[in-house]
């Protein structure tokens, strides 16, 4: 419920939100309101600005595309990051797994690009397995994989 998830964005100093296309009909502003870091897909991004939802100028917002670049807004500036060769498998989770290696990326004082880019490997690495979670690496295996890319 929103009160709940309202609850838990008082507990932490970081506060990142993806919300489900589910719950963005459901009145979020207060969540957004409260959000430092927002990840959506680019079906949710038009929800939520369809819908007549403000964004706060402090907010860094980040809109994945399937296969398709992946943006990020942050203090005025946009940033976009590629996504990476896979061999696709099974989509399911990629979104999250995106999520998992961005958030591992801020957590770890890097960069926005450079978190984009954690995101995105750990996004091509989980869709080359079966499954939500089978292709989610260990953290030499991500690494490894963006030094592959990276060169």
């Amino acid at each position: 419920s929103i009160p709940a998830i309202e609850r838990l964005f008082h507990m932490g100093e970081l506060r990142v939100f993806s919300p489900a296309s589910y719950i963005i009909p459901h009145d979020i502003q207060i969540l957004l309101n409260m959000t430092d870091i927002l990840i959506v897909n680019s079906q949710e991004w038009d929800m939520i600005k369809d819908l007549g939802y403000t964004i706060p100028g402090t907010t860094v917002v980040v809109v994945t595309s399937g296969s398709g670049d992946i943006i990020a807004k942050t203090e005025g500036r946009l940033i976009k990051q590629r996504t990476y060769p896979a061999d696709v498998v099974d989509t399911t989770g990629a979104g999250d797994a995106f999520c998992a290696g961005f958030i591992h990326g801020i957590l770890e004082d890097k960069k926005i690009e450079e978190s984009l880019k954690l995101g995105a490997a750990m996004a091509a690495l989980n869709i080359s397995k079966m499954g939500g979670r089978c292709g989610l690496p260990t953290r030499e295996e991500l690494y490894r994989f963006l030094e592959k890319w990276e060169k």
